[in-house]
């Protein structure tokens, strides 16, 4: 079922799409945390309403922009993603790279984003 493109995770600082503590309603996505930019390291469960309830993939598209450092990003059903098992798109320090990925769902349509790298 197709739906709409939209942003769902943006930890750059002048974005900060659904990762501030100050909102509850995330135009349709939840991002638990403690309102916070993510850290490297740190697992973001991305919840993506509108979905249908059997749902289980969305492809995506990961863009890595000015890395602090070299590293992978991860991503995978949130209550299933073993942090280092695999990469869905590799970072450069300070580069800008793109990627599109399939990104499997949990029963509860979600997907967990893990950065090695800030």
């Amino acid at each position: 079922m197709p739906v709409p493109p939209e942003r769902v995770l943006d930890t750059r600082l002048e974005s900060a799409v659904n990762w501030d503590s100050d909102s509850t309603d995330l135009g349709g996505t939840a991002v638990a945390g403690s309102g916070t930019k993510p850290q490297a390291g740190e697992l973001v469960p991305v919840f993506f309403d509108g979905l249908p309830f059997d749902a289980a993939a969305v492809m995506v598209n990961l863009t890595g922009t000015e890395a602090a450092g070299d590293g992978y990003v991860q991503a995978s059903g949130a209550a299933t993603l073993l942090p280092g098992a695999s990469s869905n798109l590799n970072l450069v320090a300070g580069q800008t790279i793109p990627n599109a990925a399939v990104i499997p769902l949990d029963a509860q349509l979600a997907a967990g984003f893990f950065t090695s790298a800030g």
